[in-house]
């Protein structure tokens, strides 16, 4: 999708300078500890009486973080996304881990898709807003020939996540390559004109406003340049009462729940061009049953 030359209208974009977050220190908190067992009084802040136990507590062993993601993938994987499930057999213990790499593979594959010439370059530079640990920005560099991408760059409101993103990076010798900035992608603090890509996978969810961080997308892409993401959806189940959605909105704190429709034409406002909408409705199905399935084994 890669941006015209005319600005688009920003007559009602949002200026989010001081964004309400709601932040589980690491997206885990002390009752999903507590539910599998992986949590010690040194892991631990306790802070809080017996009537917040769902309140997210503050962490003290860094380790605790990715055993979470371990109990869901089944390995050392902390790449957690929703999977691409194709040819792979979801009984097996790495299953989920592989399935969310398949899946980061498959999307950088539609990016250069969209620019062939990219794939003999030696100068690609990408953004992945909402980059969590930094594992997709960390397969990518791995898996791409050695020569494609010249920087990278981890966006991430999250503190904690970027600590471990950093700790990775060193650990992959990729610290020439990736720079981790903590931000929002509904301000991102780049100037115009500066990536050839802009990712995002599984993050758009915790958006405040779809149309200002489609919109910043576009800003900081180069013209011709792509904007790739994947991102949990508003569906058009007939059975789903408008209550039962309200809950999950709510309960998830969304702040802005679009259907596909929807999102496409906001992509669109935003100044994107030859949109593209792909439906892996059946993709993230697997992954969701999975995921249910490990919390009620445990």
């Amino acid at each position: 999708m890669p941006p015209s030359g005319d600005a688009p209208d920003s007559t009602d974009s949002v200026v989010i300078s001081a964004p309400i977050v709601v932040e589980d220190n690491f997206h885990f908190s002390h009752y999903y500890w507590n539910l599998w067992n992986l949590s010690t009084d040194s892991d631990v802040e306790n802070d809080s009486d017996d009537e917040q136990i769902l309140k997210p507590k503050q962490m003290k062993n860094e380790d605790i973080k990715l055993k979470v993601y371990n109990q869901v993938m089944g390995n050392k994987n902390n790449n957690i996304h929703f999977g691409k499930w194709d040819g792979i057999p979801i009984e097996e213990k790495d299953a989920y881990g592989r399935a969310s790499e398949a899946m980061t593979d498959y999307m950088i594959g539609l990016a250069l898709d969209m620019q062939p010439h990219r794939r003999k370059a030696n100068d690609l530079k990408f953004v992945d807003l909402g980059s969590g640990t930094g594992a997709a920005v960390v397969q990518i560099l791995e898996r791409a020939d050695p020569h494609l991408v010249v920087q990278a760059t981890c966006l991430n409101m999250c503190h904690e996540q970027n600590i471990t993103a950093k700790a990775m990076v060193e650990e992959k010798k990729f610290e020439n390559q990736v720079e981790i900035i903590e931000g929002t992608f509904e301000n991102a603090p780049f100037e115009e004109s500066v990536f050839d890509l802009v990712f995002s996978q599984d993050s758009f969810i915790h958006s405040v406003s779809k149309k200002q961080t489609y919109s910043e997308a576009y800003r900081i892409a180069k013209p011709g340049g792509a904007f790739v993401f994947c991102d949990l959806m508003a569906g058009d189940n007939p059975d789903l009462t408008p209550a039962e959605e309200q809950k999950f909105v709510e309960t998830n704190v969304l702040n802005d729940w679009l259907n596909p429709s929807q999102n496409v034409q906001t992509v669109k406002e935003a100044g994107w061009k030859d949109v593209e909408l792909v439906d892996l409705t059946a993709d993230m199905r697997i992954s969701f049953v999975l995921k249910s399935k490990f919390q009620l084994r445990t």
